[in-house]
């Protein structure tokens, strides 16, 4: 029994030493800029449903988002990133333009 409480106590402080050292090997430039250009790409004229579903990719199932007048507020719901796809297909390809850019700032 002593074992297993030592066992258990040394997992535990090493578990936040592993999750800070996954967070140094992240690389924010690049999911920022992997991110846009798959948000840019679901608003182009020719998006496709492959493009949607790379975007939605980057989202949790809980997202919460805003488009005026269907949802009124950016309360997450446990369905949001369905009712996103949902939406997002119903104005797929539709734009006849479509430009954007990153900034850094």
């Amino acid at each position: 029994m002593k074992y297993y409480l030592s066992g258990l106590l040394i997992c535990l402080l090493a578990l936040p030493l592993k999750v800070n050292a996954q967070d140094a090997t992240f690389n924010y430039e690049q999911f920022t800029h992997d991110y846009f250009t798959a948000w840019t790409n679901v608003q182009k004229p020719k998006a496709t449903l492959a493009d949607l579903e790379l975007y939605l990719t980057f989202l949790t199932d809980d997202i919460g988002y805003q488009h005026l007048p269907y949802s009124n507020d950016d309360s997450r719901k446990k369905d949001g990133k369905a009712l996103l796809r949902k939406g997002m297909t119903y104005y797929l390809g539709i734009h006849t333009q479509y430009t954007a850019k990153l900034t850094k700032q």
